[in-house]
């Protein structure tokens, strides 16, 4: 049985939270991503739900394509395993990724310098 997520929405929410992601409460805000790992059956791909209390991976579903299905069966996951009660926010990780740790986070490995503003410095050589 698949569960309709309250915050389903055909467009995309305003931000509600900012970087560093922070909860003194165990289902606040849940954090998600989708990777991929080679197989020899060709692509596996990974979605993930992270309850950003604690890190815990709370939900997570694995297919051969990265679609909606598998982000919804991730979520569903979460829901199922831990009811959250209403107002959990489930965060869109683009503004992480290509705001904060493209552009801002400084790398030790990267002579202290973001990932972006290494690629120019590489570039520009």
């Amino acid at each position: 049985m698949r569960v309709r997520s309250p915050c389903q929405r055909d467009v995309a929410a305003s931000h509600l939270i900012t970087w560093p992601f922070y909860t003194q409460w165990r289902d606040a805000i849940w954090g998600t991503d989708i990777t991929f790992i080679p197989t020899r059956q060709g692509w596996l791909y990974v979605a993930a739900v992270l309850a950003m209390y604690s890190c815990k991976i709370v939900g997570w579903a694995m297919s051969n394509k990265a679609d909606q299905v598998l982000a919804s069966d991730a979520l569903n996951m979460a829901i199922t395993q831990r009811r959250p009660k209403a107002g959990v926010i489930h965060h869109k990780i683009f503004h992480y990724i290509e705001v904060f740790y493209n552009r801002q986070r400084k790398h030790s490995s990267l002579g202290y310098r973001s990932p972006e503003r290494c690629e120019r410095l590489l570039w520009a050589a």
